[in-house]
């Protein structure tokens, strides 16, 4: 058993005395073989779950609940979440000003011990790919990096390149990794700026994770389908639910 939360207080970023949250999912119980995956919660499902919980809290606690009923794609990444059983899973909606605050703070917002832990997902496009798109071998990439670092395009090209076999790995002459247009972004991932997610993907994109994160940190919180909603999850349940490969893509940002 496990508990999801969804926390917040539209105002502040300091935790309710009730089990330290404003706002939290029932248990959740699932399998931890994929052979055996739970059914997909609906987003009517979800918002029962979470009402029949607001009934229980005790008068001090208030929840917020900024975007009920949950849009689609708040859904898919909740849906998608508790599907693939993460059950270090953390959800905490932070105020409409967060993007302006200092690392420091986000990471306070959220309860992380460090700044490592803030983490984002960009969909990354090689303008030289060509023909049909493989997971070892696509037009695009879902790669997830921290904010402490930067991506580096010619370490992606190279470690996408690593993933086929000697014999089977195309010229270099094949790989010019770029940002892809927020456009295309928004089409294939299904989620907006700052809101992006692997979670919940209405597109099949293949995910990168860079291999600092699980270096640095056990943990990670990023995007979950709201620019105002982020979701912590640990990074062994984040390997497994979204079948990352692990590549060395980032460099240390400058003054990080």
């Amino acid at each position: 058993m496990s508990t999801f939360g969804l926390f917040g207080d539209g105002k502040s970023c300091e935790l309710s005395p009730y089990y330290s949250t404003s706002l939290a999912f029932e248990s959740y119980s699932a399998p931890h073989t994929a052979a055996a995956a739970a059914p997909t919660p609906t987003a009517s499902q979800i918002e029962a779950r979470i009402a029949k919980l607001e009934s229980s809290l005790p008068p001090h606690s208030t929840p917020y609940r900024p975007n009920l009923p949950l849009s689609p794609p708040v859904a898919r990444a909740f849906s998608a979440v508790l599907s693939s059983a993460c059950l270090s899973a953390r959800f905490r909606w932070v105020p409409s000003d967060y993007y302006s605050w200092p690392l420091e703070e986000r990471a306070s917002c959220l309860g992380a011990h460090s700044t490592k832990q803030l983490c984002k997902a960009m969909l990354m496009e090689n303008v030289r790919h060509s023909g049909a798109s493989t997971p070892l071998n696509s037009k695009h990439y879902l790669v997830v990096l921290q904010y402490v670092s930067s991506i580096s395009a010619p370490k992606l090209a190279s470690a996408v390149r690593s993933l086929l076999p000697p014999a089977e790995r195309l010229p270099p002459s094949k790989f010019e990794f770029r940002v892809a247009s927020e456009k295309d972004s928004d089409e294939l991932t299904g989620f907006l700026h700052n809101s992006v997610s692997p979670f919940g993907l209405s597109t099949p994109v293949p995910v990168v994770m860079s291999r600092s994160i699980g270096e640095d940190v056990g943990f990670l919180w990023l995007g979950a389908g709201d620019v105002d909603l982020k979701v912590g999850v640990s990074v062994e349940d984040f390997e497994r639910a979204t079948g990352a490969s692990v590549l060395d893509v980032a460099e240390p940002r400058a003054g990080a």
